[in-house]
């Protein structure tokens, strides 16, 4: 299955369908989060083109590097937002690591994936980072779904990643997509 993420870009469903994607991934929106946010008509739009959604939550790249109670407010966030979408309350978020993060970097993301745990549950939290964050993740229990970006990989694709992002900077409908 295609899949294709995005943040203020807005190609619309029918565009995306017709590309050959079969689904979505959108920023949990949440005040403050600079437009980026799914919106209402959008959560239309993907439905009624069959498309299906994923939800991510990201407010800087480097948030998890912020620990345990910033795991726990994001969580929050994500609740609030899922129950105001009306999305199933078993659908899993992808918190975001978005930058390289080393291996000394861990407990602290971590930390903050444990954080987000303790609000959501195990079974809905995920993580989007580098093979060596999700690789890592699995290995200490901080994650159940994984969604591995190229980036900062060193060529390597984990045997764990439900979802590879590999192609960025394309276009859909004039959109910028990855």
């Amino acid at each position: 299955m295609k899949l294709v993420d995005f943040s203020w870009a807005r190609p619309g469903g029918a565009a995306i369908k017709a590309a050959g994607f079969a689904g979505v991934l959108r920023y949990v929106p949440y005040p403050g989060d600079g437009g980026k946010g799914l919106m209402d008509y959008e959560i239309q739009d993907y439905r009624s083109n069959g498309l299906s959604i994923g939800l991510v939550f990201e407010s800087t790249a480097a948030r998890h590097l912020d620990g345990y109670s910033a795991g726990v407010q994001d969580a929050h966030r994500c609740e609030v937002s899922i129950t105001r979408l009306h999305f199933p309350e078993e659908l899993p978020v992808y918190f975001a690591v978005d930058f390289d993060a080393s291996e000394e970097q861990q407990a602290l993301i971590d930390d903050y994936q444990r954080g987000a745990i303790s609000v959501l549950g195990m079974e809905r939290v995920g993580v989007y980072g580098s093979y060596y964050v999700i690789e890592r993740c699995e290995a200490n229990g901080t994650a159940s779904w994984f969604w591995q970006t190229k980036a900062w990989s060193g060529g390597q694709v984990s045997d764990v990643a439900c979802i590879y992002q590999y192609l960025n900077g394309q276009t859909i409908n004039g959109a910028a997509v990855d």
